[in-house]
């Protein structure tokens, strides 16, 4: 079967994918795939030593007193090799593979031929993210780009004082540096792909989870400068060199999206608006975006059923008639969904991944955390203190025309209707937590009792929604089908 991957590069990625959302597949799929997060195949030594003669005029024993010839790491693009600087700094050196530049253009123009060719066989707009999608593809190959995403993140990171300490991404050595090789530092830790280690570590697999997330919702919702590639192999978990305290630390920073403030201020106001169920605003900034189909798109942003009449924090069966509409009417709500592409801000085509696939990384480890009620609150740090982010902007309070005691009333008037709308937030996201709470006591009394696994809150909707679609659509979906 691996023949299939001497091809390498794209194909796989398109591996990576299937072993993060194997939704449709037999685990075996999943189990088969998962490898190729750092086990892919490696290319000889000798490629190597070339693009080391390439990009620096030399080999790697010149450059480091140690260079360990068999890769330690190997995924899509590069493999990692252990090294040592002549200070005697343990380094991963990340070496891209040899025919990774001159495949690329075939791969994007096979994945452009692939959109454009769907596109045209089922009248779905899919085109349109080939553009950007490309243009990203392009910057994850050139390592200098990587090395200077890292840094970045690693700054932004820093301004929140809890993250700072909680998660960590290795230094550059930039004389060690080129567009093809990468050279950090050496960090000694436990893959979140290798599940059965990180529970037997030691630590809390929730709170592990609760830094990821963070993490990750810290650049959605208040960088704006966002890792898109968060797969369980481009995370390691370790002891803090300070303490007995895990720590997260984030590799591979090559696949990244800036968002635009204005975005990130519209994504926010959307998230929180998702809990206050407040349809105006969120039709408001999905027209915006050029998205006619709110509901459909608030399902895609929760990664769980959303129909604006109900509370998020409220969940009930899909009735039979819900999910037939669903199928049915699918290729036509996806084609209403993107209407209008051109205002639909490019940077959800990534942002979606990363909420995606941090989702399966919860879920693989047993869904320890409440991943939206997590999302939600970074959303609102994300709005900061102004009220009018709440309430909504009056034109008045932006009118020079206007008296200032009228100014002064407005902006009272909406300070006072913002801080009602925040405590309610507030108490919807209570509600999810008393029902997430709850869904896992459930649990735990199961377990002890009868020895029986209920499965967690997310578990019973998923088995909700396989139950429907098998006994009234007679659809039949392999038990670990929503699993990472």
């Amino acid at each position: 079967m691996f023949a299939f991957f001497h091809s390498s590069g794209l194909y796989i990625k398109f591996g990576q994918g299937i072993a993060t959302q194997a939704a449709v597949l037999p685990p075996q799929y999943n189990r088969t795939f998962k490898v190729l997060y750092d086990d892919a195949p490696i290319v000889p030594y000798e490629d190597v030593v070339r693009i080391f003669e390439e990009d620096f005029g030399c080999r790697p024993d010149e450059m480091f007193v140690e260079f360990e010839r068999e890769a330690f790491a190997s995924a899509s693009i590069a493999q990692v090799h252990r090294a040592k600087l002549p200070d005697g700094t343990l380094v991963a050196v990340k070496v891209q593979k040899p025919y990774i530049r001159d495949q690329l253009d075939w791969d994007l123009r096979a994945y452009k031929a692939v959109c454009w060719l769907f596109e045209k066989a089922f009248d779905l707009p899919v085109y349109w993210s080939t553009e950007y999608t490309e243009k990203h593809l392009r910057q994850e190959v050139d390592f200098i780009n990587e090395g200077h995403n890292a840094e970045k993140a690693a700054k932004n990171l820093a301004t929140d004082s809890g993250l700072a300490d909680q998660v960590y991404i290795p230094k550059v050595f930039w004389k060690q540096t080129s567009s093809r090789i990468l050279t950090a530092e050496w960090i000694d830790g436990i893959s979140l792909s290798e599940t059965e280690k990180v529970e037997k570590s030691g630590f809390s697999t929730k709170t592990i989870m609760e830094i990821v997330i963070a993490a990750f919702a810290h650049q959605i919702f208040m960088s704006g400068f966002v890792h898109c590639d968060p797969h369980p192999g481009n995370i390691l978990i370790r002891k803090h060199p300070a303490s007995n305290k895990p720590q997260v630390v984030l590799l591979d920073h090559g696949l990244y999206v800036t968002e635009s403030d204005k975005f990130r201020t519209e994504y926010c106001r959307f998230w929180k608006s998702l809990f206050l169920m407040d349809t105006k605003t969120l039709e408001g900034i999905c027209q915006g975006w050029g998205i006619q189909d709110v509901n459909m798109f608030a399902s895609a942003t929760l990664l769980r059923p959303y129909n604006g009449k109900q509370a998020v924090h409220i969940t009930s069966k899909p009735t039979t008639q819900d999910v037939y509409e669903m199928q049915i009417q699918l290729k036509q709500r996806a084609k209403q969904f993107l209407s209008n592409t051109e205002l639909i801000p490019r940077e959800l085509i990534f942002i979606g991944r990363n909420m995606n696939i941090v989702r399966s990384n919860n879920k693989v480890l047993g869904s320890p955390v409440n991943r939206i009620n997590m999302m939600a609150q970074w959303a609102v740090k994300g709005l900061g203190s102004d009220w009018s982010q709440w309430y909504g902007e009056d034109g008045l309070m932006r009118d020079p025309n206007a008296s200032t005691f009228r100014i002064w009333y407005k902006q009272l008037v909406t300070a006072i209707r913002g801080g009602v709308s925040y405590w309610t937030f507030q108490i919807a996201l209570f509600a999810i937590s008393t029902t997430y709470y709850a869904s896992q006591l459930w649990r735990s009394a199961n377990k002890l009792l009868f020895g029986k696994d209920t499965g967690s809150f997310e578990d019973m909707l998923d088995n909700q929604v396989r139950n429907v679609l098998s006994n009234e659509l007679g659809v039949v979906l392999d038990e670990n089908a929503f699993d990472a």
